[in-house]
């Protein structure tokens, strides 16, 4: 049986997106995207099941990336801010 897919879009009171995304099965599944209250990229990513996965880009207000998180099921493997590598290892 196909899963069901939809779309779904957030704004804020003044109509500018607040976030958009991707559901299957009414759980998180695919791109998702967030916003300032100015239009501009706050992140983007992927969920995976309900979970964070893979690489998620977080901007400024300005546009400029702020860091960058590779996740695996919702774990942080490894994070990038400021010109620092940062990995996460398991216990």
């Amino acid at each position: 049986m196909e899963k069901k897919r939809s779309e779904y879009t957030i704004f804020y009171d003044n109509g500018v997106r607040k976030l958009k995304g991707e559901y299957r099965d009414n759980v998180k599944d695919g791109i998702y995207k967030e916003y300032y209250i100015s239009g501009n990229t706050k992140c983007e990513g992927y969920y995976r099941n309900d979970e964070r996965d893979g690489e998620w880009v977080f901007y400024s207000e300005t546009g400029e990336i702020t860091k960058i998180v590779l996740y695996k099921e919702g774990n942080i493997l490894e994070e990038e801010n400021d010109s620092k590598k940062i990995m996460i290892l398991d216990e």
